[in-house]
């Protein structure tokens, strides 16, 4: 047997299997709990599992809120999550006596990447690779843009000031989650829908404690996607 027929023969079965791979392409709307972001998508098939790589954020990727009344001044667990809530280092030039932090005001932007792996329980053939449900986990890297306005009040009302400021840091995420999806139109056009659960933790010196983007919470996913068949 000539050498490049035995290496074609050696060969074959993997090109055999790269011929029978799909990908796929998404646009997929996340949201959460005080948060959004649109992510892009691409996922290539390996058997019956699938590994992604999605690049996306926004200006407007979530936002946080908290506020104390005078009359909750003396509720302790109302002052914690005003406090936990501050970010900035940065204070006014002047705080009278009897002056406190009334409440915080923060907005998200950033951009994100993430690495996905997902295993389709039904994918048992060609034509339904990519398709159907599946379970899986993903790994996020952030950089994130956080602008929060810290309000002041005085206790006798003739002292109130505003301080704005921006921290920029980076997350990481990992997640579990499960999903489906299924092309409806000629087996191409598909919709893709996906709940996971992340657990994010921010590489930053002081971090809000009710951002979306700490600790773990919830999220959904719906996109629209396109399969072609390799």
């Amino acid at each position: 047997m000539r050498p490049h027929f035995f290496l074609l023969f050696l060969l074959f079965p993997l090109l055999a299997t790269a011929q029978r791979q799909q990908h796929a392409f998404r646009v997929e709307q996340h949201a959460g709990i005080r948060k959004q972001y649109l992510c892009f998508t691409y996922e290539h098939s390996i058997r019956r599992a699938a590994v992604s790589f999605s690049i996306g954020g926004g200006e407007k990727m979530g936002w946080d809120e908290q506020h104390l009344s005078d009359g909750e001044m003396p509720s302790y667990k109302s002052k914690l999550l005003v406090n936990n809530s501050k970010t900035l280092k940065a204070y006014p030039f002047v705080l009278p006596s009897n002056s406190y932090l009334e409440g915080t005001k923060t907005t998200y932007r950033g951009v994100l990447a993430r690495l996905g792996y997902a295993y389709y329980l039904s994918a048992n053939n060609v034509d339904r690779r990519l398709s159907g449900l599946y379970i899986g986990a993903d790994l996020t890297g952030m950089q994130m843009f956080e602008h929060q306005t810290l309000f002041y009040h005085n206790r006798r009302g003739d002292f109130d000031t505003e301080v704005d400021g921006e921290n920029k840091y980076y997350v990481v995420g990992f997640a579990i989650h499960t999903g489906i999806q299924w092309f409806p139109y000629q087996g191409r056009l598909g919709i893709h829908a996906k709940i996971a659960h992340p657990f994010y933790f921010p590489f930053n010196e002081e971090f809000n404690m009710s951002s979306p983007y700490v600790g773990n919470s919830w999220e959904g996913s719906l996109g629209i996607c396109l399969r072609i068949k390799a």
